[in-house]
């Protein structure tokens, strides 16, 4: 994690050992609790940025610090985790030269955080049941306090349990003057009957940007000519 930091702000060679020692460890922090997916760490193709969120991407610290609440509406689902390290990315980077607090972020992958809180209802330590994908810490607080979520996969609510448990953390989110960004696809007719009335009505957005036609693709890194 030591070479993905210094590629991402090289200025940071030139600094004390202390100081590098401290951004460090508070990079591994933030990187940790984001929950981010591990296939993502080290990526840096920025030419998968849609050219309508270079000023989100420019002004991310702002983003945070204000704690706005942004709509993106894409084609589909394809890749966007590896979008959203990218905006952690930027966002560590500019706090780090602009000299300013880094303040936690959550990637959350929306289905998957339901599912874990069904997995929770039965869960044991010490016995052999399902683990939750994202750290206990995340799901009895962090996703509540975070002062940002982006939530990825925003409308694959298949039940009324998964809308409510949305709704319900998305107030207490509100209610406390919390960022988020809406990751989802096909449209506001779509999101609205997906997520349900009570939720769309209840989430308050300060833009929204229709990415409809933008796809994220990403060239494989993987050599494949042994098995052709």
């Amino acid at each position: 994690m030591e070479d993905i930091l210094f590629n991402l702000v090289p200025n940071l060679k030139d600094a004390t050992d202390d100081f590098k020692a401290a951004v460090l460890r508070r990079y591994k922090e933030f990187i940790t609790y984001s929950q981010i997916p591990n296939k993502c760490y080290g990526f840096t193709d920025q030419s998968i940025i849609p050219s309508k969120l270079f000023n989100i991407f420019k002004n991310m610290e702002q983003a945070v610090a204000d704690r706005y609440n942004f709509y993106f509406d894409f084609a589909d689902y394809k890749n966007l985790e590896y979008l959203a390290y990218l905006m952690l990315q930027s966002y560590f980077k500019q706090c780090v030269l602009e000299d300013k607090l880094v303040e936690d972020i959550l990637y959350i992958d929306t289905k998957l955080l339901v599912e874990d809180y069904k997995r929770l209802i039965d869960y044991k330590e010490e016995k052999d049941s399902l683990k939750p994908i994202h750290d206990l810490k995340i799901l009895y607080a962090g996703i509540e306090n975070a002062p940002l979520v982006i939530w990825d996969k925003f409308t694959l609510l298949d039940s009324y349990y998964d809308r409510d448990k949305i709704y319900d953390i998305i107030n207490i989110r509100q209610r406390r003057g919390l960022g988020n960004f809406y990751f989802s696809m096909g449209g506001k007719q779509n999101f609205v009957e997906k997520i349900g009335q009570n939720t769309a009505a209840l989430i308050q957005l300060d833009l929204g940007f229709d990415l409809s036609t933008t796809t994220i693709n990403l060239e494989s890194t993987k050599e494949v000519g042994l098995f052709k």
